[in-house]
């Protein structure tokens, strides 16, 4: 469920819109969720470095290969 629903079907709904957003404000870093997939990917954009920082349950690491593999290719675009 994790990949599936942040990697597949959350990660590119919102990158477009975190691209417009680390673009024209150009942060020194980018701080998200172990849930939001695509901050990595718009912080890489620009060439900074990216901060996960959550609270609750840590995620299984056993999800995280399935995730990246949902996200790979918005590596490429």
């Amino acid at each position: 469920m994790f990949p599936h629903l942040f990697g597949t079907i959350g990660a590119p709904s919102r990158l477009a819109d975190l691209l417009g957003i680390v673009d024209g404000w150009r942060p020194d870093v980018v701080v998200h969720d172990a849930a939001e997939l695509a901050a990595p990917i718009a912080a890489a954009s620009i060439g900074v470095p990216n901060i996960c920082h959550s609270y609750g349950a840590l995620i299984p690491t056993e999800r995280f290969p399935a995730a990246s593999d949902a996200v790979s290719p918005l590596w490429m675009q």
